[in-house]
């Protein structure tokens, strides 16, 4: 899956992945980065609740879309569903 996948994608379906993706565990680097980066310009995921809820500096989220110091793995899956919630909401 490629950042061109996710921006073709409906929110449905791109929650839907995010779901899948959560459910597996594996969040690799590449896909976390374009996630955070979907969310936040395709689908209007408020930056600020996303570093307030997860304790971040401002630049966090810019670093993870940059592919620098990305959360470990083990958060990932929490994260994507946290962002699940809020999308659904949003909609």
């Amino acid at each position: 899956m490629s950042q061109k996948n996710f921006t073709e994608m409906t929110r449905e379906e791109f929650i839907h992945s995010l779901q899948s993706l959560a459910a597996s565990g594996k969040v690799s680097d590449d896909f976390f980065a374009e996630i955070i980066y979907t969310a936040v310009s395709r689908f209007a995921l408020p930056m600020h609740e996303l570093r307030s809820f997860f304790g971040l500096s401002p630049l966090a989220i810019d670093h993870w879309i940059q592919k620098k110091n990305l959360p470990q793995q083990i958060v990932r899956p929490k994260m994507l569903l946290w962002i699940v919630d809020k999308l659904a909401i949003l909609s």
